[in-house]
């Protein structure tokens, strides 16, 4: 949420300010995933004009609810006191539980969730984001993925978790068990890019292990000849 502040005033991008963000969309309900939500909520709600929208699996509503009953307190002193509120009602998301397919279309942008495979994890899903000069796919967390090289063919900037080949190796079997089938090696992830060609690959969600994080590139160049990136914070495309 403070990168996003941050992002807003570096990058001169309003709607990256926390009251003025539209829409968030969930790949999975895993906790590294979900424990921004809360803060990005109620985060100077009481600025809002519009709620704020949600978009992910089975289980956000149940996840939004039990975070406004967290917040509860706060909500009743911030609207029974002497705070100015634009609307009350602003601290409430808008909820939509997702399945494959279109689940947004609004001002040029089209935002398709398409199934991945993130182990025993069901669903999980990656995003190809459509607007008029540009596609975006988005990995989610994911092993490798017929779906999704479906999804990313021709991608101007498709964005890849990825976990450190040589750091894997370090973990104990049954660890290296669960992420082969939850995450997507270097290697695994070059030979994805071979087949999918994007015009940049953006390394994110990064599972490093001690590795130096340069490393898992080189893991990644070693079997891939195009544009590869691991982002940054802050980072812009």
């Amino acid at each position: 949420m403070q990168n996003a502040i941050r992002a807003r005033y570096k990058h001169d991008i309003p709607s990256l300010y926390p009251s003025q963000i539209c829409c968030v969309f969930f790949t999975h309900m895993h906790s590294d995933h979900t424990l921004d939500y809360p803060e990005l909520a109620f985060k100077l709600w009481w600025r809002r004009s519009r709620p704020l929208q949600a978009f992910g699996p089975a289980g956000l509503r149940q996840m939004t609810d039990a975070m406004n009953a967290m917040m509860a307190t706060d909500t009743r002193l911030r609207t029974t006191g002497a705070q100015p509120v634009a609307d009350p009602e602003m601290y409430q998301v808008n909820v939509t539980e997702i399945s494959a397919g279109v689940v947004f279309q609004r001002d040029g942008i089209r935002i398709e969730a398409f199934d991945v495979n993130h182990g025993t994890i069901k669903p999980a899903f990656g995003y190809r984001i459509t607007t008029d000069d540009r596609t975006i796919v988005i990995s989610g967390d994911t092993a490798y993925s017929e779906e999704l090289i479906d999804k990313a063919r021709g991608a101007d900037l498709l964005f890849h978790e990825v976990i450190s080949d040589t750091g894997l190796a370090r973990n104990a079997p049954q660890w290296r068990d669960y992420h082969r089938q939850a995450h997507t090696p270097g290697n695994e992830l070059g030979r994805l890019a071979n087949i999918v060609r994007p015009k940049k690959l953006v390394l994110y969600h990064g599972l490093f292990y001690g590795e130096p994080e340069q490393g898992v590139v080189d893991e990644v160049r070693a079997v891939y000849d195009g544009d590869v990136v691991l982002a940054d914070d802050l980072d812009t495309f």
